[in-house]
């Protein structure tokens, strides 16, 4: 339950639309209870069009003048005294002014306050994405390490043009979101589709961007995580991002400086730490924002060639260029383009099952933990996989590994098939799949009735009955929510497709339009489509079309697994952290199945220096805290120690951390 204060101290984020979702729900559970509260949301409608102006260059002065006139004014409207005795809320003040209009000008001088001084990355977000073009421009570390010139234009929805390097050894790759061009030095032009599943767009950055913001909302910005730095006419955000399954910081950070007075981003400085240092990989400047770019820019004149199966895993840098490259364009090679950095662990026991990928600079970075070993080829050569034995297909594995994203599936599965103990053979099957295409019949609608705030969709069900609620959400992502959470679609998401077509200018885009829709039924397709009809002109086509797709066939071939050490302890032990730490670490540690576990931590002489008994575990993700003190309870000396995780007497590979004081 929601207390007053908060309610409080959280509305003129509320209005403004900063909040999280489930923060917005509160406040809205909050306002239902007490409707004396629309008071003062009713007065805030008289001067949020005041904050808007700041961004007209008003002057503050004049600002705060016509602020005050309107506060004043609001207040000799008001009764002084009710005559008649009046019940107020306790978190609300009888006095000669109302306590709603009291409360309206500290949030007032809240909401014109941030206005002039508050830059917050959600807003830096939100502008990027509503973007039509910008630039990029400046350098990248390369496979050698040599900083390499490194410019990118784009526009939407998907449209890029990025050159690398200078020269004769310029190399440029341009792209319409559908298909890629990559012109080598001498003039060789070759060209690719792009896969649906890698197809990105500018606002994604945005995207990007605004998560990061969330995360660092829901963890009150932990210094180690997320810090802001106000530098005058800049404002520095660096994020250090989550490891991979909520295993502490990752070895990525990026620095984002905003212009203050734009929102916009200057600069963007992505880094990757090395040991105990941070290494920069990329330093790019941005700019051109919304400029008109000429239609050739993203055009090839030359007749162009599919890329030359030789030539696949050479270009990979290339081939992976998108418009995420924007943020991360360059990421650490891994060893002879796929890397395995610990595991497999054959899952015995019960114990939570996930993953999680990332792609970072043509680099993918992919933790599985219990994962189906079906579903781990699948991700790994983004091709299905099917089983004769369905007890291997299910087989949960422990695995963390880095790969090329472009690294054909032969030379992955050459690398992986051993240590997974599967062979893999490439069938073709035949089917019928429908591309189900969303259209729009060219009538306006209603957009969405609330003044304040971002998008929100909320899908419940009870008692087999649906109610749908969106608020300022845009229109494709109610219609995809309002799809994928009805029976009876008749769609196949291993086969079919869905598009939302629009021919016309992107920026008349009715798909790109913020919508409400509130909706309760049966969740069954046939009730859902009429609302989108009847409120939207949106209609739906079906096309049936023969398709050809490749599906990886696995088979055991117990004589083909590489056992590595790991797999026969049954666990693993993960990056400590913070590293280096003072005055505690945090070890994270995986068990395979249900165990003893035990965490030694030993000096620069190999003695142990602490040990920490875990007790019996289940399979699963735990960690383990040590406080930096020896076996006597004594702090240790600043330096660098080494610990391993044994599971039943059984060592796992050591580690390395530091302690600083």
């Amino acid at each position: 339950m929601m207390q007053q204060h908060e309610f409080e101290n959280g509305l003129s984020d509320y209005l403004r639309g900063d909040l999280l979702p489930e923060q917005q729900r509160q406040m809205e559970g909050y306002i239902e209870q007490h409707p004396e509260t629309l008071e003062v949301i009713a007065g805030l409608q008289e001067i949020l069009p005041l904050a808007e102006r700041v961004r007209q260059d008003l002057p503050a002065a004049e600002l705060l003048e016509q602020a005050n006139a309107g506060l004043l004014a609001r207040l000799e409207r008001e009764q002084p005294i009710p005559k008649e005795p009046r019940r107020w809320p306790g978190w609300l003040r009888p006095a000669y002014l109302s306590a709603s209009a009291a409360l309206l000008a500290v949030i007032a001088a809240g909401l014109l306050w941030r206005e002039t001084r508050s830059v917050a990355l959600a807003g830096v977000a939100e502008k990027m994405m509503q973007l039509q073009s910008f630039r990029v421009e400046g350098w990248v570390l390369n496979e050698k390490g040599v900083r390499t010139p490194y410019r990118q234009w784009l526009k939407v929805p998907g449209f890029i043009r990025a050159e690398v390097g200078e020269g004769a050894e310029q190399r440029i790759v341009v792209s319409d979101g559908t298909w890629k061009w990559i012109q080598l030095p001498g003039g060789a032009v070759y060209q690719e589709a792009v896969p649906p599943r890698e197809a990105r767009t500018i606002q994604e950055i945005g995207s990007r961007l605004h998560l990061n913001d969330m995360v660092a909302q829901r963890i009150e910005e932990n210094a180690h995580q997320f810090h802001r730095e106000d530098l005058g006419e800049i404002v520095r955000f660096t994020i250090w991002y989550s490891a991979s399954l909520g295993s502490g910081p990752s070895d990525q950070q990026l620095q984002v400086e905003v212009d203050r007075e734009s929102r916009l981003p200057r600069r963007i400085v992505f880094s990757w730490r090395q040991g105990e240092e941070w290494q920069v990989l990329s330093e790019l400047n941005y700019g051109e924002y919304n400029a008109d770019f000429p239609a050739a820019m993203f055009q090839v004149d030359s007749q162009a060639a599919p890329v030359p199966q030789e030539l696949l895993e050479t270009l990979w840098y290339e081939r992976s260029i998108s418009p995420l490259f924007a943020l991360f364009p360059v990421s650490p090679m891994p060893a002879d383009g796929l890397e395995v950095l610990f595991g497999p662990f054959e899952a015995r026991g019960k114990g939570s099952s996930g993953m999680s990928q990332v792609a970072l600079g043509g680099i993918a970075y992919c933790d599985f933990h219990h994962y189906p070993l079906k579903e781990i080829v699948k991700v790994l050569t983004g091709l299905p996989a099917e089983t004769a034995d369905e007890v291997l297909g299910q087989q949960g594995v422990t695995l963390k590994v880095n790969y090329l994203e472009k690294l054909p599936w032969p030379k992955i599965m050459a690398r992986m098939g051993p240590i997974l103990g599967v062979r893999a053979e490439l069938v073709q099957h035949q089917a019928t799949r429908t591309r189900v295409t969303f259209v729009q019949d060219g009538r306006d609608f209603p957009v969405k009735t609330r003044w304040w705030g971002g998008g929100s969709l909320h899908v419940s069900t009870q008692d087999s009955v649906s109610r749908y609620t969106f608020e300022g959400a845009k229109l494709t992502d109610l219609i995809f929510n309002l799809f994928f959470n009805s029976r009876h679609t008749g769609f196949n998401p291993d086969l079919d497709t869905l598009v939302f077509r629009w021919d016309g200018p992107p920026e008349q885009n009715p798909f790109a339009r913020e919508v409400d829709l509130e909706w309760t039924s049966s969740g069954a397709w046939e009730e859902n489509y009429p609302p989108l009809q009847e409120r939207f002109g949106v209609h739906l086509e079906r096309i049936a079309e023969p398709y050809t797709y490749a599906v990886l066939v696995l088979t055991p071939h117990a004589d083909l697994r590489e056992d590595p050490p790991a797999l026969q302890v049954g666990g693993a032990v993960l990056d400590a952290f913070p590293n280096p730490g003072n005055p505690a670490v945090e070890i994270p540690y995986i068990l395979d199945r249900e165990a003893q576990a035990r965490v030694r931590v030993f000096n620069a002489l190999g003695q142990v220096v602490r040990t920490l008994d875990l007790g019996e575990k289940p399979a699963g993700s735990y960690s383990a805290y040590w406080n930096a003190q020896d076996e006597q309870g004594q702090p240790v000396a600043s330096g660098r120690y080494l610990y391993r995780l044994e599971v039943d007497g059984l060592p796992t590979p050591a580690r390395k951390l530091s302690i600083a004081r």
